[in-house]
């Protein structure tokens, strides 16, 4: 007889997670004073296959950064626009290292954006781009990101949940698919995380919101299809598009 309980991840299952937390990054506002460093976290994005450093996140993440810098620029005076970047150490640390953001580009339509930071750190590792993946009701997906923030752990946290539905109709085709409803309690911190097959680590959309109906949560979160990141993903090392 075999053992009781649930079964180890199985091997690969566990690469999957690890890569996918190592292309996962933090969008952040920072400033140094001195010794002193102050950091708040605005939301999620994740390293992409693109040779120049290239981060995928959600445009409302970056529309809130310049909104909020606006309405008070006396308090967000000398706070620079970054990524908090996983560096692994051993197994009893976890190291975030930031650095800040060169260029971005927006999608007019659509909730995504791009980010370039420099070549310099290179990118841990990047997640492959599923722009025809098809993926149905039912199949197992994954995001990472920071969920509460920074206040609980530096560590970054993953969801894991069934796709609960396909936008706009079950059975759409990949080219006309706008998004996913999924069966995982993202928060704000998860805003332009990656949306990943949790078997094969191909991801195929971007986190938007959580699903709330008549003011009550509802343990939803809607994701937008990657489709969607074709227009703003190839962001030149030059900086020209």
């Amino acid at each position: 007889m075999g053992r009781k309980g649930k079964k180890p991840p199985r091997a690969r299952e566990q690469q999957v997670l690890e890569r996918v937390r190592r292309a996962t990054v933090g969008v952040a506002l920072s400033k140094r004073e001195g010794d002193q460093i102050s950091l708040t976290l605005e939301g999620t994005g994740f390293f992409i296959d693109n040779p120049f450093g290239v981060i995928l996140t959600a445009r409302h993440v970056l529309d809130a950064v310049d909104k909020k810098m606006a309405e008070d620029a006396a308090k967000w005076a000398g706070y620079k626009l970054g990524v908090l970047i996983y560096r692994p150490g051993d197994d009893t640390q976890f190291n975030l290292s930031f650095t800040p953001v060169l260029q971005d580009a927006r999608s007019p339509e659509h909730d995504v954006a791009a980010l370039r930071i420099g070549e310099q750190p290179a990118p841990p590792t990047c997640l492959r781009l599923g722009y025809n993946l098809e993926p149905r009701e039912g199949v197992m997906a994954g995001t990472c990101g920071w969920p509460h923030g920074l206040e609980i752990s530096l560590a970054s946290t993953f969801l894991m949940g069934p796709i609960s539905g396909v936008l706009p109709l079950p059975g759409s085709l990949a080219a006309d698919r706008t998004g996913y409803i999924l069966q995982m309690p993202a928060t704000q911190g998860n805003s332009g995380g990656p949306v990943f097959n949790a078997r094969t680590g191909v991801v195929f959309g971007v986190v938007e919101a959580k699903i709330s109906a008549n003011q009550y949560v509802t343990g939803l979160t809607r994701a937008q299809s990657i489709r969607f990141a074709r227009d703003v993903a190839p962001i030149a090392a030059d900086g020209q598009e």
